[in-house]
């Protein structure tokens, strides 16, 4: 996932007001997937709208920030975590992400 979250997603004017938003009915997939296609047929598809979409990748940013320290910790105290975690860290910090 955070390989995939470019600075591009992270500019909060493109994205919903809250995370909590994101939960609304109006922006969660039709809960029977057979008449999927329906929904690609019409304009865009209920999460695919652009501030549903830019905010899925810009709250994910946001919570992964927050285990910034929790990472870090446990990066010290395990090694097998600690490569994958610090492969993880690095980007984070990355400004250009």
């Amino acid at each position: 996932m955070a390989q995939a979250i470019t600075k591009d997603y992270l500019d909060p004017v493109n994205t919903v007001k809250n995370m909590q938003e994101l939960l609304d009915v109006n922006y969660l997939w039709i809960e029977n997937a057979d008449n999927d296609e329906q929904e690609w047929e019409k304009e865009t598809p209920k999460g695919y709208e652009e501030q549903a979409f830019v905010g899925y990748y810009y709250y994910s940013y946001m919570l992964l920030q927050e285990a910034v320290p929790i990472f870090s910790t446990i990066t010290a105290r395990n090694n097998e975590a600690s490569e994958c975690l610090a492969e993880l860290l690095t980007l984070l910090q990355q400004p250009d992400n």
